[in-house]
Parts: structure tokens; C-alpha cells; sequence
């Protein structure tokens, strides 16, 4: 995502979670070489989709970074 290209991941909960905030590219349920290039191919062949990923991979960079992260584990340690 930071470099901007949508991704075919497969469903874990995880990529679950980034792919309902953000939709940076799609999910899929079996690593399966038809799936697999079926995902490929409708992001390739819809050009407004992908460019809807590609602008979501913008804005989850801006989300998932480490001064965000940063902030985060500062917090966790300031409990202990």
C-alpha cells in the first residue's frame, strides 16, 4: 500500500480489517491459480476500480506508518 498498487491477499482477518477501512485491493478466500489471476485480471481490466484502490492505498499509508504506530507503542509503554 505505501508504494500506491493494489494487493490480492488472501482473507485473512487482518487484511480484513485494512480492506474494510480503506478497500486497498482484493481479497481472496483459496490460493487457487484461477482465483488468483480472476483477482488480477478485474483489477487490470476495470480501470476505475483500480484507480479507486490506488487512491485508497494513498490514504491507508497515511494511516498505517510508523509515526502513527509510533504513537501507539509509546502509549502501550507509558502503561507498563
Amino acid at each position: 500500500m505505501h508504494a500506491e498498487v493494489p494487493s490480492v491477499n488472501m482473507n485473512f482477518p487482518e487484511y480484513e480489517l485494512i480492506h474494510l477501512r480503506f478497500k486497498t485491493g482484493i481479497l481472496i478466500s483459496e490460493l487457487n491459480p484461477e482465483i488468483i489471476a480472476t483477482a488480477i485480471n478485474s483489477m487490470t481490466t476495470d480501470e476505475d476500480h483500480y484507480l479507486s484502490m490506488k487512491t485508497a492505498c494513498n490514504q491507508a499509508k497515511n494511516w498505517y506508518n510508523w509515526q502513527t504506530e509510533e504513537k501507539k507503542l509509546k502509549a502501550i509503554f507509558d502503561i507498563l
